[in-house]
């Protein structure tokens, strides 16, 4: 076999197990996971309570129940997600002497804050498209960059959902899903992810585990 069939599976190699030892792929997609397990749930805690208001209340203090939507905070939900990951991956470097890598979830962050900084554009986007769109964007930009599908691909389907759910377009057009509609698409996404996480963190398991490649005479 030739240096040239054997350099290339040498780096592919050793990127693979580079990638599994600083966790490259299963954090972020925890991280996301645990994400959109906050945004599902912001959303059953607001329908719970307006469906606990009644109308007498409304004529009252109920408007408090929109008032006091804690979904208003989402919009920064990205930028949240983005750090946490940045923070993580440089935690993980000081203890465990893995370098952090280049994989962009800083750059990321910056670009999220500088969305929210061009007011009221940036913000406008924000709450158009929904903050699961921004997170599928960012997971589809940085999975191409990395060339990783297991980023990409739930980045799209994130991209595709997200604008759907934050529109309400789910309760107009799928009611045969039930009273709540979008957030039953949310549970199917976040157990698809979860899933996926896992299959992540299996197949970096097996790469940590497998021998290292053989040095190249």
């Amino acid at each position: 076999m030739s240096d040239a069939d054997t350099l290339p599976a040498f780096l592919d190699s050793l990127s693979r197990r580079e990638r599994a030892a600083r966790h490259a792929v299963f954090i972020p997609l925890l991280i996301h996971t645990l994400a959109l397990a906050l945004v599902l749930a912001l959303d059953v805690l607001f329908l719970i309570r307006l469906a606990h208001t009644t109308e007498t209340e409304w004529s009252g203090g109920g408007w408090a129940v929109v008032a006091h939507d804690r979904r208003t905070l989402l919009p920064l939900l990205p930028l949240a997600v983005y750090l946490v990951i940045w923070v993580v991956a440089r935690v993980r470097a000081w203890r465990t002497g893995v370098g952090p890598g280049h994989d962009g979830w800083g750059i990321m962050a910056i670009i999220s804050l500088g969305f929210l900084i061009v007011f009221p554009w940036g913000l406008l986007a924000l709450s158009f498209l929904g903050a699961v769109f921004f997170l599928g964007l960012g997971l589809t930009v940085l999975g191409a960059r990395m060339r990783e599908a297991y980023l990409w691909v739930p980045g799209l389907v994130l991209m595709a959902v997200g604008p759907f759910a934050n529109l309400g377009t789910f309760e107009n057009h799928a009611q045969f899903l039930g009273p709540w509609p979008t957030q039953v698409v949310m549970l199917v996404v976040i157990l698809g992810l979860a899933a996926t996480t896992l299959m992540v963190w299996l197949r970096e398991s097996r790469a940590l585990a497998a021998a290292p490649p053989a040095v190249l005479p």
